[in-house]
């Protein structure tokens, strides 16, 4: 738990809620058998998650060192 409330100070920042997300932890730390205190830090642990992109990124074209290493395969 200590490893996971530095990480939502270091982040908090991007975090929608972090005091929700700070008193789930201390909850969970206080009362470590409480089914529904660990339901709820990871519904908020979740929400923390970074969204992958809507769409598939292109990747860049290659270098000229790129160029040279895929005709080589050809």
């Amino acid at each position: 738990m200590d490893a996971l409330d530095r990480w939502v100070r270091d982040n908090r920042g991007r975090l929608q809620d972090p005091l929700a997300l700070t008193a789930a932890i201390d909850t969970v730390r206080n009362e470590p058998d409480c089914r529904p205190c660990r339901a709820r830090l990871r519904a908020l642990l979740w929400t923390a998650l970074d969204r992958p992109p809507p769409a598939v990124q292109r990747r860049t074209a290659p270098d000229a060192r790129g160029r040279r290493y895929l005709e080589a395969l050809q």
